[in-house]
């Protein structure tokens, strides 16, 4: 993330009634001692377009 090493992880997880498919995808980094988590969580069903937004903002990352 922003030239920073960054651990990525993703899940699955069913919840809800009825059940209802989560996609979770989670980015940590850690810089200068602090660690920066960074989440995405969407329904299966409309998960590329939560995906394409999430990968969009974690671009836009800029560390001060």
């Amino acid at each position: 993330v922003a030239g920073v090493p960054a651990i990525f992880i993703s899940a699955n997880h069913k919840t809800g009634s009825p059940n209802a498919l989560l996609k979770m995808y989670q980015v940590i980094a850690i810089r200068k001692g602090s660690a920066y988590i960074f989440t995405c969580t969407a329904r299966a069903s409309d998960y590329s377009k939560s995906d394409a937004a999430f990968k969009k903002a974690l671009a836009s990352v800029k560390w001060k």
